[in-house]
């Protein structure tokens, strides 16, 4: 049987939730609906919507943009409650992305206002077609649970069985119960249902979501077999000690220790005193060749293999001497010096036979050469990174030396002497900057410190360089200056970075005022989107309800309802060339480091902060750095809302003056920025229309600030709102998907 709505006279299933927190859309979209046959329920938020709304029948026509909660959250909500409830979303917006989300929520259709009546009509048929076919198979599956669930364990086995396609047999088998006993339950199981057939019962099991029979029981393993008899190896291989007592005295009399290899045999004998120097006791320490590989560092391993194994065939010079690392018993590595040779060799092929040697540490020795050449590497380094080079003046000669990378800074010709006339060093620097460095040297002469000065220099080719000498005096014992020296820098890139800096910001703030212009076209266009649906609806509503009265034959009224709505329709033409004309883009994202675009902004909007006596505070939280937007558009967001915050912030006294920008990550797909003041708040009477077109607090203001910054935050998927800071004065947030 079919419910219906007593109240209405309308089935439940032909009901529609509409959600807009616009009034008018509201009031028109019911008005249309319901002249078509169709119940509707009105609601003015997504959270009204999911506290007070019947969820377990109609369709819900819902608006994508809302102050409290957009489409995609009352879907993501509706997900998470399991509610199947059919959704159509609507948005005055022209969002590829929005509408992609939607979907992949699970909307039906994603309409753009102000829709047209079949679309809106088309979408809704669809969505109730959607609920009811739905709501059949949910019923379907409920019946099937409930037949289900009056079947025995056994029963409910069997037909798992049958469901997996298996046999009276093999079911037997699997359950270890006889095929007679199969046939019972099966008997049973079938009467329980009440179906006359197989696939009936498989209907009900497919339905009433019946897992197939899995697993199997197993006979029990067989006993093990008896372990065969394991053979014992008991014999051990001797090493031949030949000349173990001689060769031990004169091991032991080395400095840092000897070692002999008898070559055939692979035996490796090393001095006492030099398995106490590597650290390792007797029965721990290479007794083979083999052994030695296996703790010779890898780096080192093919060097030493290729020079031992050139010196074996004799191919090489008489002595070996090599250095390489070894792996000390602690897991650190120990630098020996090893120097050795072969001999003895066989008298009939030339093989080695016995090879000697000493090895000393030179672990201590590897130590300093390595923090030497750290040393003049992190100096150099240091230098090339920095840009920098050395300079000496000497006083007594006359004379100047540079270092290369001084000499190339200054454009020295390769041919020019190494050291250089003060006459020729001062013939490097442009006249015009001689003095003000020459009154720098001055300085650090009569008071024996340190000086920094910045020169231009112009190369043979041409090319022209930003020079910067920092340099102290060296004076003499008689208190007169003897030795000038000091570091050069070469600061071209920085000084040609604020050059461009500068000329960034300045196109930057282009940009910015060309994508207000946009804005508040799109604004307008969005604004105006929603009392022309409304008109539009209105308008057809009327029609349809006039459809069989005699007032159908009033022509002037049809004429007025036509010419409304035309007129509404024209109203929808001007909107969308007043869009294209301004040239407002959709957001172009792309990665995008919300950090970079947070400093830009504040180096754009507060560059006479310090002046005015503002004092700001940036907190940026790595974790929400990576955004995907259009970094213009956001750019040009933190402005308007840094540059309001400040304007803000003067109303304050002096020492109060405060802003404070900050970023953080509030979910894996969603990060806020806050910019909050110290001015005197939010006035009362605009909390609730802050964001609204032509709302402003300001004699002078225009009012599209604020709807121009809820424009941009909305075409990305987010959500901005205002608040009073509990500190006093006032604080913005939006949200970004990460």
């Amino acid at each position: 049987m079919r419910n219906w709505n007593s109240a209405s006279g309308f089935p439940l299933q032909s009901l529609v939730h509409i959600v807009d927190d616009d009034a008018q859309v509201r009031a028109a979209t019911s008005y249309l609906l319901s002249s078509h046959g169709y119940a509707t329920e009105t609601y003015a938020s997504g959270a009204e919507f999911l506290a007070r709304a019947p969820l377990d029948h109609g369709c819900l026509l819902l608006d994508l943009r809302m102050p409290d909660m957009d489409a995609h959250q009352v879907q993501e909500e509706l997900v998470r409650r399991n509610v199947p409830i059919p959704v159509v979303v609507m948005s005055g917006h022209d969002e590829l992305g929005a509408a992609v989300e939607a979907m992949k929520l699970g909307a039906v259709d994603f309409l753009q206002k102000p829709a047209s009546e079949e679309e809106l009509l088309s979408a809704v048929r669809r969505a109730l077609a959607l609920f009811s076919e739905t709501a059949e198979k949910r019923s379907a599956q409920q019946a099937a649970a409930a037949r289900l669930l009056g079947l025995s364990p056994r029963e409910r086995q069997m037909l798992q069985g049958l469901l997996a396609g298996l046999s009276n047999k093999e079911i037997a088998r699997r359950l270890g119960l006889s095929p007679r006993t199969i046939e019972m339950h099966r008997a049973n199981m079938m009467e329980e249902l009440g179906t006359a057939s197989l696939s009936e019962a498989l209907r009900v099991a497919i339905d009433g979501g019946l897992p197939p029979l899995d697993g199997e029981v197993k006979p029990a393993d067989p006993a093990p077999a008896a372990a065969p008899d394991l053979a014992v190896d008991a014999a051990v291989r001797s090493r031949l000690r030949r000349y173990e007592e001689k060769l031990r005295l004169v091991l032991d009399a080395s400095r840092d220790g000897a070692w002999e290899w008898r070559v055939p045999q692979d035996e490796l004998v090393l001095s006492s005193r030099l398995i106490d120097r590597l650290g390792y006791s007797a029965e721990a320490a290479p007794q083979s060749y083999r052994e030695l590989a296996a703790i010779v560092h890898p780096a080192d391993w093919e060097h030493l293999s290729d020079r031992l194994a050139e010196h074996l065939d004799g191919g090489g010079s008489e002595t070996l001497t090599v250095e390489f690392r070894i792996r000390d018993p602690r897991g650190g590595w120990i630098w020996i010096y090893d120097c050795g040779s072969v001999v003895e060799r066989d008298p009939v092929t030339g093989a080695p036979v016995r090879m000697v040697g000493t090895i000393s540490d030179i672990t201590e020795q590897k130590t300093q050469e390595r923090r030497a050449q750290d040393a003049a590497e992190r100096l150099e380094l240091a230098q090339w990174g920095g840009g920098a080079g050395t300079w000496e003046v000497d006083y007594t000669t006359g004379s100047v030396r540079m270092c290369p990378r001084s000499r190339a800074m200054f454009g020295v010709p390769p041919e020019a002497p190494e050291e250089l006339t003060l006459e020729q060093a001062r013939a490097l620097t442009p006249a015009q900057d001689l003095p003000a460095a020459a009154a720098a040297v001055a300085e650090a002469a009569e008071t024996g410190g340190t000086f920094r000065t910045e020169v231009r220099v112009v190369h043979p080719d041409g090319r022209r360089r930003w020079i910067l000498g920092l340099g102290k005096m060296v004076m003499g014992r008689d208190g007169r200056p003897e030795r000038l020296v000091g570091l050069n820098q070469d600061i071209t890139e920085s000084k040609e970075a604020a050059l461009e800096l500068q000329r960034v910001q300045q196109q930057l703030l282009s940009l910015s005022q060309a994508g207000a212009t946009g804005a508040v076209a799109a604004t307008l266009a969005h604004e105006l989107a929603q009392p022309l649906m409304a008109i539009s609806n209105f308008a057809r509503g009327i029609a349809q309800r006039l459809a069989g009265t005699p007032l159908v034959e009033d022509e002037r009224l049809c004429a007025a309802l036509a010419g409304t709505e035309a007129s509404a329709q024209l109203a929808v033409d001007i909107i969308g060339r007043l869009r294209r004309s301004a040239g407002y883009a959709k957001p172009e994202r792309r990665p995008a480091s919300l950090s970079e675009l947070v400093r830009d902004a504040c180096s754009l909007a507060l560059s006479d902060a310090d002046s005015c006596g503002i004092r700001h505070k940036v907190s940026l939280d790595p974790a929400a750095d990576r955004v995907e937007v259009d970094p213009v558009q956001i750019q040009q967001l933190l402005v308007n809302l840094i540059r309001n915050a400040a304007e803000a912030a003067m109303e304050a006294p002096l020492p109060e003056r405060r802003l404070r920008i900050a970023t953080r990550r509030l979910g894996p797909s969603e990060v806020e920025v806050e910019v909050a003041d110290s001015g005197p708040g939010i006035a009362a009477e605009l909390r609730h229309r802050l964001f609204q077109p032509f709302v402003s607090s300001k004699s002078e203001g225009t009012g599209i600030g604020l709807a121009i910054c809820r424009t941009i935050v909305e075409a990305h998927g987010g959500r901005i709102r205002a608040a009073d800071a509990p500190e006093g004065g006032a604080v913005f947030c939006f949200t970004l998907r990460a």
